[in-house]
Parts: C-alpha cells; structure tokens; sequence
C-alpha cells in the first residue's frame, strides 16, 4: 500500500515540474493530497478593465466546460481565482487531479495565453522549442513574489505539495 502511494506520488510530482518546465507562463503549482486538488497560478502584470477581464475569465470557463462534454467527464472540480498582490494579478486555476489530464492542463495553459495575451509574465526559457510554442516572455519581468522571504508556514501547509520556480529553477516541496 505505502509503495503505491510513493509511486502515486512520483507521478504526480513528474507531472507537476513537467508543467513548470514545458510552460513558463506557470508560476506556482500546489497539490493538497488530502483533498487531491490541485491549484496552478498564472501572474499577469497588466489587465483589462474589469468587465473584459470578467469576461475572459468566463470565456476560459465555458471552453473547460466544453473540454468536459466532449471527454465525457462526469463531476469534474473547475474553479479560478482571482487576487492583486503587489501589483500584479495572481489568477489560480483550481483542478482535481483525479479527472485532470495532462492535455486538460495543457488546453487551459493555451487558452490563458490566447485570453491574455502580453499581459501574462513568463521566466525566460533556452527551450529549442520556444518558437514552436509561441512562449510570450517579457524579459526582466518575471518578479519574485518572494524576494528572500520565501517562508514554509508549517502550521497551515497541511499534506500539499508546493511546487514553484526560483532562478530558473524548479523546486518541490513536501511536508508529507
């Protein structure tokens, strides 16, 4: 039992930097294994006025949930939020990861570069494969939201994995 859940664990983990690494515009990814969700946080450094973002973030909704009816998935967790931090919008996508599929994740992170096009910050990437994908960077821009004061706050972590991006790097964190 415990083996099956270590691999489980690994799984979701590769899946988790392979998105970091194959998607710059991810800045933040955190699992709650209790709840088995899983949270992916786009910055964005400009925005719309209010009703054209509302409806951006709408749009994005509808096509998840057309993604959905096409795939026949039956009680799938879609939700996204919104909050300004330091001048920049932090939007999370909140999934469950157990109807979530890698081409389901990849299809949001395409509708958020189409919906946001320019507005979306992303950490300068050597990719081969840059062009390709049409990766938006904006170069020195990529700010670090915790500039040295990057904290663990153990007493209300719970059993997540956090998963982010610092100096090009890609670290993971467990306290499970």
């Amino acid at each position: 039992m415990k083996y099956d859940q270590e691999n489980e664990m690994i799984r979701n983990v590769d899946l988790f930097i392979s998105l970091m690494v194959c998607f710059p515009e991810v800045g933040k990814i955190r699992y709650d294994r209790d709840r088995d969700l899983l949270r992916i946080s786009f910055l964005l450094h400009t925005v719309d006025g209010p009703a054209v973002f509302h409806e951006k973030i709408e749009t994005i909704g509808k096509a998840v949930g057309a993604y959905h009816r096409l795939k026949n998935t039956k009680n799938y967790l879609y939700d996204l939020n919104c909050r300004d931090v330091r001048g920049y919008r932090v939007m999370e996508v909140c999934r469950d990861l157990a109807t979530a599929s890698r081409s389901e994740l990849a299809f949001i992170v395409d509708l958020f570069r189409q919906h946001f096009d320019g507005m979306l910050l992303a950490e300068r990437t050597d990719s081969l494969y840059e062009d390709d994908y049409h990766w938006y960077f904006e170069e020195g821009r990529q700010p670090s939201l915790n500039e040295g004061q990057f904290q663990v706050d153990t007493e209300h972590f719970g059993n997540e994995i956090l998963v982010y991006r610092d100096a090009g790097k890609v670290l993971v964190f467990s306290n499970g």
